[in-house]
C-alpha cells in the first residue's frame, strides 16, 4: 500500500502506512520488514525497520527472520551497528 501511495503521490496515505509500520514493528517481523522494504525500493520503510533492527539488535537477530535477510542488508545492518 505504502508502495502505490508514493507511486501515485497520495503523501497522506504514505505517512498514515509508515506510521502504522512504526507502531506495529516488533523483534519478530523486523527483519522480514525490512527485506521486504528493500526488495520493493521502499527507503521510507527500509529506513524504519533498519532503526528498528540496529536498536534491538540482540533480541532481532535470536528471531528467525535474521536468517532470510540477504548478505548486503546483513552487511548493512552490522557496519551500522556502534
Amino acid at each position: 500500500l505504502h508502495g502505490v501511495a508514493s507511486f501515485y503521490g497520495v503523501d497522506k496515505l504514505k505517512d498514515i502506512c509508515a506510521a502504522i509500520v512504526k507502531k506495529e514493528i516488533d523483534a519478530e517481523n523486523a527483519a522480514g520488514l525490512l527485506q521486504r522494504a528493500h526488495d520493493a525500493l521502499c527507503s521510507e520503510l527500509k529506513e524504519i525497520a533498519m532503526e528498528y533492527v540496529i536498536s534491538k539488535f540482540d533480541i532481532v537477530s535470536k528471531g528467525e527472520g535474521i536468517s532470510n535477510l540477504s548478505h548486503q542488508l546483513l552487511l548493512e545492518i552490522l557496519s551500522a551497528r556502534p
